[in-house]
């Protein structure tokens, strides 16, 4: 009995001490694992500290280079510094009594002297379009002093008055330029008028903070058209002065693009249509050369490249955001550049660049010896290009289309310029001429739609401009105007003349011809 009892302890004890064995085994393992891994850790550490020593080497010996270069540049500036302001002060010196000219003005071409008497006065004989355009200020600073010798150049011979008239249309010509403020260039945005410092540098333009609206842009539109209308029905020429089989080929190119091949003899020939033509050549050049966002591209590559790559991205079902996103990025790269030094002078050499071109296309539709034509070309030239800096330096959206010749009337975004049409009976309602399918004869002015982007709402582009089109007389039956687009059904004795996209459901209009069989 007494050895049961004893054995029992021995047996449990020895179970107690193998399971303690064991248990310390288990973690003696276990802290041998986490020191292993613990070392390796310790291991990898310390590579990326000499790693990291390393870098932080290499990065003061760079940090130390870039402190020498610097200071080799400020010694360089510093000498250049003092080389400029010794050359400023000698330059200073010589032009002391002279007053810089912050305007630019427009002079007039000058003609070729002969010997003798005609050396005193301008060539009866000599065509003004056969000079070169005016200088939009591409030239030295016009001073007092030198005003005064051109215009005793110009004008020797002549009587006083023609002087006073010459010189009063010259300085209606002229339109200050303003300086550029500090912080434009820096924010990429305009600064108003009040910022600028008195004496600013020169060659440089800035913009006034403008948000325009949709009636805004409708007038600067509509100004600019007019006057192109009124120099068309003022400068026009008539077929005998000029034949038009002498007109050349660039010249008749120009026509055929801002009408159609087979209506641009008959435009010509009848005179209350000849200077529609020109009217429409002149809108079509502005169209497609001034009123782009090429007519800032070349002054900074830059920009060009950034502009490029945002237009490329502008599809037309891009999003609203991304939309506004993309013309508020054009809007700064525009202003950027329009901040630069000697933008202005850029701009002005682009502006004589299109005159020299329009002038050649419009010299045989034009009376060549008229006294106000420069004057008057000038303005259109001016206007369209200060319209065009406006339209892109905010992120405005516009879309320029001009109906082509045999496109149907449409009374929402087209203007019928005739009061009557040529054949009599003939009804000039808008909408009656829509019903009656009525089709264009020449698309004069172009119908624009605009956009604001930095208004968050999703609205959709308004009209600023209607299009102004001269229509082509309906025959008698009702069908000259309908073609082979268009499918004719007969439903209770009325004739429907629908478009053949109807069918497919894209319903954008529906003329009536209200023929009984």
């Amino acid at each position: 009995m007494n050895s049961l009892f004893l054995s029992t302890p021995r047996c449990t004890f020895s179970q107690y001490r193998a399971e303690t064995y064991d248990s310390l085994r288990y973690h003696i393992n276990r802290l041998q694992g986490i020191l292993s891994a613990t070392e390796t850790d310790l291991q990898q550490t310390k590579g990326k500290l000499e790693e990291a020593r390393a870098a932080a080497q290499r990065d003061r010996d760079v940090i130390r280079k870039m402190e020498n270069r610097i200071a080799e540049l400020e010694d360089t500036v510093s000498k250049q510094k003092s080389t400029i302001s010794t050359q400023s002060k000698t330059i200073s010196s010589t032009v002391k009594s002279q007053h810089r000219a912050l305007s630019f003005s427009f002079t007039t071409p000058q003609h070729h002297w002969t010997n003798g008497q005609e050396a005193t006065r301008v060539s009866r004989y000599q065509h003004v379009f056969n000079n070169p355009p005016p200088k939009f200020g591409l030239g030295d600073p016009v001073t007092p002093i030198s005003a005064g010798n051109q215009a005793t150049n110009a004008t020797s011979g002549a009587s006083s008055t023609a002087k006073s008239t010459n010189m009063s249309a010259i300085d209606r010509l002229n339109a200050f330029v303003p300086p550029i403020g500090p912080k434009a260039a820096a924010e990429e945005k305009a600064i108003p008028i009040s910022s600028l410092p008195r004496n600013p540098p020169e060659g440089m333009m800035i913009m006034e903070e403008t948000n325009l609206s949709a009636m805004d842009f409708g007038y600067k539109f509509h100004s600019l058209f007019q006057k192109s209308e009124a120099f068309g029905q003022l400068y026009i020429n008539s077929s005998s002065e000029h034949p038009d089989n002498a007109i050349d080929s660039d010249t008749m190119a120009h026509l055929i693009l801002a009408s159609h091949p087979d209506s641009v003899s008959g435009l010509l020939a009848d005179p209350t249509t000849r200077f529609v033509l020109l009217v429409k050549a002149i809108n079509v050049f502005l169209i497609s050369k001034v009123l782009r966002m090429g007519v800032v591209i070349g002054f900074d590559s830059t920009a060009d490249s950034e502009i490029g790559q945002m237009m490329s991205l502008l599809y037309p079902d891009a999003p609203t955001t991304v939309r506004a996103l993309l013309y508020e990025a054009m809007r700064r790269q525009v202003n950027r550049i329009r901040n630069k030094p000697l933008f202005t002078n850029f701009y002005n050499k682009r502006k004589n660049e299109h005159a020299t071109a329009l002038f050649r296309l419009l010299s045989p539709l034009v009376q060549r010896n008229h006294p106000k034509i420069w004057t008057d070309f000038v303005a259109i030239i001016e206007e369209a290009h200060n319209l065009a800096l406006t339209m892109f330096s905010g992120p405005y959206e516009f879309q320029l289309h001009c109906a082509e010749v045999g496109d149907l009337f449409d009374a929402h975004s087209m203007f019928n310029r005739d009061a009557t049409l040529v054949r009599s009976g003939c009804v000039g309602d808008s909408q009656t001429l829509m019903r009656k399918c009525h089709r264009v004869k020449l698309g004069v002015t172009p119908t624009i739609w605009f956009r604001n982007n930095s208004v968050p709402m999703n609205e959709p582009m308004q009209i600023v401009n209607m299009g102004h089109v001269m229509l082509s007389p309906m025959a008698v039956n009702g069908r000259t105007n309908c073609c082979c687009c268009y499918c004719c059904i007969k439903l209770w004795g009325l004739e429907f003349c629908r478009p053949s996209s109807e069918i497919f459901g894209s319903v954008e209009w529906m003329c009536y011809l209200a023929t009984y069989p």
